[in-house]
């Protein structure tokens, strides 16, 4: 009967690729980051262009501006958790 199995070789996990896997981690945190920070310039551009065109009232963009903080510190926060985590885990053993 015939080996039913595929051995697959796979390398060794080095000091260099734990340091390649968390800088790589780290990149992809900043380019979270700067779309975050891109999607926020839209929303902001929107808001202002309803107040200066008076489709809201100025209260109201106020609140959506709250939001807007609000929403993008969270999201950021997030982030920054989520990455910490996968450094420890890519650090680990």
């Amino acid at each position: 009967m015939l080996n039913d199995s595929i051995q697959v070789p796979i390398p060794m996990v080095t000091k260099e690729s734990r340091e390649l896997g968390v800088k790589h981690a780290r990149d992809l945190k900043e380019r979270t980051k700067i779309s975050i920070k891109g999607v926020r310039k839209d929303f902001t551009q929107k808001l202002n262009t309803m107040k200066k065109e008076k489709t809201a009232s100025e209260d109201e963009v106020f609140r959506y501006f709250k939001q807007l903080d609000d929403i993008t510190e969270k999201t950021n926060s997030l982030v920054d958790e989520t990455c910490d985590l996968r450094e420890k885990e890519i650090t680990a053993s």
